[in-house]
């Protein structure tokens, strides 16, 4: 999370930004396994001003290219909260496994190391190696959806956001 402030900051001295079962969507409603347990150490690392934070989707896009890890299976991070938006240079790759264990899983390190290895000015999304192309499901993508009346025309105030599947088969999934 930080890494993506720094490069809203500093977009001139960041390259890329990969992030590993980050819930950077994260919203105050959002629970997981650990929720306790982090609101009662937060005060610890991080400041709590709920009125200060502004939802992800309020926010500028991240400006350099960003490749969210994810992994349905987490256990920790909910992975709607760790998906990136749909939008030019940004990516989303699913793999299996927990939060933990993302820094050593061998499909996101494949993932990580095919992202660090591009050239800097010629980005494009990641395609998995053949061999290994079994261990990334399909991702998914978060999308804004604007909230249209009765006449078609799109109802005033914030966007509402929906998690748009991949396949058909991933409406039943979600």
């Amino acid at each position: 999370m930080f890494a993506r402030e720094l490069a809203r900051e500093y977009p001139h001295a960041v390259r890329q930004v990969i992030t590993l079962g980050s819930p950077f969507r994260y919203r105050q409603q959002d629970r997981t396994v650990l929720s306790d347990v982090a609101e009662r150490r937060s005060h610890l690392f991080v400041p709590w001003l709920p009125d200060s934070v502004l939802d992800e989707d309020e926010r500028e896009p991240v400006p350099v290219p960003v490749t969210a890890v994810y992994s349905r299976t987490d256990g920790v991070a909910r992975w709607h909260a760790c998906i990136e938006a749909d939008g030019p240079q940004r990516e989303n790759i699913e793999v299996y496994g927990s939060h933990t264990g993302l820094a050593v899983n061998f499909a996101a390190l494949v993932a990580v190391s095919d992202r660090l290895a591009q050239p800097e000015d010629r980005w494009r999304p990641f395609k998995a190696p053949p061999g290994v192309r079994a261990l990334f499901p399909k991702p998914v993508t978060w999308m804004p959806r604007i909230e249209l009346d009765a006449s078609g025309s799109p109802v005033a105030g914030a966007p509402v956001l929906r998690l748009v599947p991949s396949s058909e088969e991933e409406v039943m999934n979600v």
